[in-house]
């Protein structure tokens, strides 16, 4: 897990302080990562599919 981590870190552009997405792709899935690097109050998530959010 921990080279997985590594890897993301590495790679990712951080565009964004707040929702900064970075997406992984593969044939029938997709995970997207959003980052907050400042503090951010109300942000409101809407998605059309099913979501696993932490």
């Amino acid at each position: 897990m921990n080279e997985l981590l590594k890897s993301h870190l590495n790679n990712r552009k951080l565009t964004k302080l707040v929702e900064n997405r970075t997406i992984y792709s593969a044939s029938y899935s997709e995970l997207s990562i959003f980052e907050t690097h400042e503090v951010a109050e109300k942000i409101k998530l809407l998605f059309d599919f099913p979501v696993i959010a932490s």
